[in-house]
């Protein structure tokens, strides 16, 4: 919490996965995006999708993205502005 920025409060504390690589937040502050290093957790899924609540993790989502290659590199992903869309940068692949 960065209501007073000079005293900053720790709301949560948890593991996610290792080696994240890219983290964003939906324009709503509902829903975070978190990307996995395939040397980490990404040699089990690339993504990971956690419902936000009073700015706490409440849910954990690991959608499968069809035709993923586990070798491949997800290095950004970012929420549409207006809509529960995801865009996502693939570094080796063409998926």
């Amino acid at each position: 919490d960065l209501a007073d920025p000079e005293n900053p409060t720790q709301l949560q504390q948890l593991q996610i996965g290792e080696r994240p690589d890219s983290v964003s937040v939906s324009s709503d502050g509902a829903w975070l995006a978190v990307t996995f290093h395939p040397q980490g957790a990404g040699q089990e899924t690339p993504l990971g999708i956690y419902r936000l609540e009073n700015g706490q993790v409440t849910e954990t989502f690991l959608p499968t993205i069809p035709d993923w290659n586990l070798a491949d590199r997800l290095i950004y992903v970012e929420w549409h502005p207006q809509e529960m869309v995801l865009a996502l940068v693939n570094e080796t692949g063409e998926t």
